[in-house]
This record gives C-alpha cells, sequence and structure tokens, in this order.
C-alpha cells in the first residue's frame, strides 16, 4: 500500500523505479498509468490532461494478441481505427525501425526472450504514449538482450517519459533518475549515481562492479555509448 505521494516529472526523461518485494513500486507504477485505482491526481501540467500511458509487463506474451509478429503489429494498428492499407503500410516502416522485419513471419512464441520485448515496445508505441512503464523486463534476459532493451529504452526516453521497475544495479545508470521506494513511501530521489553514497541496501541492492571502476578512473558512471559519444 502507498503512502501519500506528490512528485513531479520532465518529460521527456528515464526514470527508474526501485525498492525490494512489496515495497510499492509495481504499485506505484500502476497507478500512474490508471491500471489500479487511486485517491488523487496525475496530469500533464501542459495540457492538464491525463497522460496516455502503456504499461509493458514482465512477461510480454501476457499482452500479445495476434500469432505472428505481422499479425500483432497490424492488428493493434487496426484496433487503433486505421484501415488496413495504413495499417500494412505503417507496420512495415515499424517493423523495419526497432529490427523486426526480418522476423515478421515467425511466431510470436518463438522469440527470444530479447525480441518478445522489443515487440511489445513495437505495439506500444503504436498507441502513440506520452509515458511507458517497462515493468522488470529485463530481469529475465540474458546480458545481451539486456542491453538491447535498455539501449531502446534510453532512445524511447528522447522523446517520451519512460518508467523502468527494476532490481538490477546496472541498470541504473541508464536513467536519469531514480526513484527508491520502502514501506510504500519515497526514500530517495535522485541522480543514479548518487544512490550509491545513500544507504542503497534498503532497495535490495548491490554496488556495481561498473561504478567501482568508474569511480577510480574518475568517470561518470553511464552507459559506454553514452559515454564515449561525448
Amino acid at each position: 500500500m502507498l503512502r501519500s505521494i506528490t512528485l513531479s516529472f520532465n518529460k521527456p526523461g528515464f526514470v527508474a523505479i526501485v525498492g525490494t518485494n512489496g515495497a510499492g513500486k509495481s504499485t506505484f507504477a500502476k497507478a500512474l498509468v490508471g491500471v489500479l485505482n487511486y485517491d488523487g491526481r496525475i496530469y500533464d501540467e501542459d495540457t492538464n490532461s491525463v497522460p496516455r500511458a502503456g504499461y509493458v509487463w514482465q512477461n510480454p506474451e501476457w499482452g500479445f494478441i495476434g500469432s505472428t509478429v505481422w499479425e500483432e503489429v497490424v492488428l493493434s494498428y487496426l484496433l487503433k481505427g486505421f484501415s488496413h492499407a495504413d495499417a500494412y503500410s505503417k507496420a512495415e516502416t515499424i517493423l523495419k525501425q526497432f529490427g523486426l522485419y526480418s522476423f515478421r513471419d515467425r511466431e510470436v512464441h518463438t522469440l527470444s526472450g530479447g525480441y518478445k520485448q522489443v515487440l511489445a515496445i513495437v505495439t506500444m508505441m503504436v498507441l502513440s504514449p506520452g509515458v511507458i512503464v517497462f515493468d522488470e523486463v529485463t530481469s529475465m534476459l540474458d546480458t545481451k538482450e539486456r542491453y538491447m532493451i535498455l539501449g531502446y529504452l534510453r532512445n524511447l526516453s528522447k522523446k517520451l517519459l519512460i518508467f523502468l521497475i527494476t532490481q538490477r544495479s546496472e541498470d541504473l545508470k541508464y536513467a536519469d533518475r531514480v526513484i527508491g521506494i520502502k514501506d510504500g513511501a519515497i526514500a530517495f530521489d535522485g541522480f543514479p549515481e548518487s544512490l550509491w553514497e545513500e544507504d542503497y541496501q534498503q532497495f535490495g541492492l548491490t554496488l556495481p562492479l561498473s561504478y567501482k571502476l568508474t569511480r577510480k578512473w574518475n568517470i561518470p558512471w553511464k552507459p559506454l555509448g553514452i559515454l564515449w559519444s561525448k
């Protein structure tokens, strides 16, 4: 159960949500996107309206409705009201954009965990959300696919407001901001690097080896692609 919380977020951006099991992080995230009823208000200050939001589950198959990759995306566009011709055209474009076009005829259940998450991102983007919550989407992936998904989320965060629920310490270096929840209340709100100067163990986290190394070398704790591009 969550206590009274008042927060504001800049958009676009990448916010990580951390906490132990039962701390309230998933409840907080589901309230953000309107999945749960709550006392209070969530709104976009620019439009004074509830932002369009999406939710991607830890197991992306829970949200799939099509048999193949192509069918999943086309159906998503049709359900949004596009004509068949427009749905086919847009499906081709977005699948190429996210590197899934060569998988278009594959049965959804035969995709690897990482590519299932990419497909979940694609179908969510069809809805044109302003906010997307990703619920521990990296937890069941191998290292290569985990960083592939984090790279996609980082790129999306340049246009949208992204929330990532995670218990992986290394995931946090992709975020712009970390919200730590304990016993239903906000116990930390700040930059990812500053978390390691606080009591991070209360959120079930361990100090990342990469953070120790970057401190030793006196360089920012950032993903390598971002670090070396600057």
